[in-house]
């Protein structure tokens, strides 16, 4: 009896244990606009910030504020905004590794990695430091660096390579 007891306690357990929590969708966003320049922030809105249910991060109901500008609504503060319904208010603050998560971060690195300012923006720094900043724990730089080379790499591939990366979305 008690056997059983345990090896149902294990299945459950092993069920019910989240992975390791990731940023949400407000951290994604200002950690992408920090490293590669303001002007993403239209496209880090359409595919971060509108994917609630992906990046995590509760709307704020009580915070959305919309506009009127030459006939056509404006959202004032996007991060407040409930997409879909008032659900995602309810969503968790923390971000969750998925498939889908990992789809849309490929496909914003990708528009990131392409972007002529974003390159400037990369190459305007140190690549060493740049690259030691991306990271919040010194043995996640030194995997990096071991397995990619920061000096003879195009700045785009760098770009792409760094912003892949899951590791810099650990909190």
């Amino acid at each position: 009896m008690f056997k059983h007891f345990i090896l149902i306690s294990l299945i459950v357990a092993s069920f019910t244990i989240k992975g390791e929590p990731l940023a949400n969708r407000f951290y994604v966003k200002n950690f992408l606009l920090a490293k590669f320049g303001k002007h993403l922030e239209p496209l880090l809105n359409e595919t971060i910030i509108k994917n609630i249910s992906i990046f995590n991060g509760p709307c704020d109901i009580y915070g959305q504020v919309v506009v009127e500008e030459k006939s056509k609504l404006k959202e004032v503060y996007p991060e407040a905004t409930c997409y879909s319904d008032i659900s995602q208010s309810k969503v968790d603050m923390n971000g969750k590794k998925s498939t889908l998560r990992k789809a849309w971060i490929l496909k914003t690195c990708l528009a990131i990695s392409k972007n002529e300012e974003s390159i400037k923006e990369v190459n305007s720094q140190d690549r060493k430091k740049y690259v030691e900043s991306y990271f919040s724990y010194k043995e996640d730089y030194k995997d990096f660096i071991k397995s990619f080379d920061i000096k003879n790499s195009k700045t785009s591939e760098l770009i792409l390579k760094l912003c892949t990366n899951q590791r810099w979305q650990r909190i």
